[in-house]
């Protein structure tokens, strides 16, 4: 019987590419035998990064730059998460877009809150062309931004280069760019703290022409002062509101044409349900309405 160190290449290939394995597994994986080691370099399947960067140490994103640069020898990664706010000083800075430079291209998901201002000593345009290379793995793209000059929603955002991006989750602010033509569901995260700006959620219904999934998930400060109404894009089909204290933003929403509602509701508010929604969705016998809700589990009913 032969060794395990031995294990033929297209085994360790399979076995690598269904095992999910993290990023600390690949490399003690890479680490049992200098034939295995071989094997990793020559493996590209991707690797699992667990903690957001901004979560681990400089010595640990050393660690990582060097497990994936001289032990893995660069495959591209599932998910990588990070928040500009934590790196304040000028060395953290430059380990960050330093890291992200090298891999941030590879990811196939995306997840960062920007604040858009660097250290001292420090270039904010060596953030801002990090956004600016092509992502032709990325197919999630969660981004929250703190502050957001104009000049921001007009960065060449990935060089319009993002052929397999299908989800782009927002927080705050939404804005388009040539990188989401290919979108298909959008995801929106109210804050109870503030009213989101009526152009942002416009650019969401108007600029995005090939919506198929629509999400929008808390509530915002004071939606009563919403007085602008939005049209479903013809395409869509399916609106979900998630985590929702009641359906007034609902009834800003012309969704007739809309095939699936469904409404969640949050279980720490008294949910209410407005007539104006409900006189709607009556005359509406195409839709086919999910409302969630109940203590300890949810319940479901269907309007038609």
């Amino acid at each position: 019987m032969s060794p395990i160190q031995q294990l033929p290449q297209d085994v360790f290939v399979h076995m690598i590419d269904v095992g999910a394995f993290s990023f600390e597994d690949r490399v003690s994986i890479a680490r049992v035998s200098k034939h295995w080691l071989q094997q990793s370099r020559s493996c590209k399947a991707p690797v699992t990064i667990s903690k957001p960067l901004d979560e681990l140490t400089l010595s640990e994103i050393d660690d990582l730059d060097f497990g994936l640069s001289r032990i893995l020898h660069g495959p591209s990664i599932v998910h990588l998460a990070f928040g500009t706010a934590e790196f304040s000083r000028p060395r953290e800075f430059r380990t960050l877009t330093r890291f992200l430079e090298l891999y941030m291209f590879t990811a196939q998901s995306v997840e960062c809150v920007v604040t858009w201002k660097a250290p001292a000593g420090c270039d904010l345009n060596d953030l801002a062309v990090l956004f600016q290379s092509p992502a032709p793995n990325l197919t999630r793209f969660d981004i929250e931004l703190i502050t957001f000059p104009d000049r921001s929603a007009n960065l060449r955002w990935f060089d319009g280069y993002a052929p397999v991006l299908t989800t782009v989750a927002f927080t705050r602010v939404a804005f388009f760019c040539q990188a989401f033509a290919n979108v298909r569901t959008v995801l929106f995260k109210f804050s109870t703290s503030y009213n989101v700006r009526v152009e942002h959620l416009d650019v969401i219904f108007t600029e995005f022409r090939h919506l198929v999934e629509l999400i929008f998930e808390g509530n915002m400060a004071d939606e009563s002062a919403f007085t602008t109404s939005f049209q479903a894009p013809s395409t869509l089909e399916t609106l979900k509101l998630v985590n929702r204290r009641d359906t007034n933003f609902l009834d800003l929403v012309q969704h007739s044409a809309v095939p699936l509602v469904i409404v969640d509701f949050a279980v720490s508010y008294n949910q209410y349900f407005s007539t104006v929604a409900l006189e709607r969705l009556s005359a509406q016998p195409a839709i086919t309405l999910h409302l969630h809700f109940d203590r300890g589990g949810w319940g479901e009913d269907q309007a038609h």
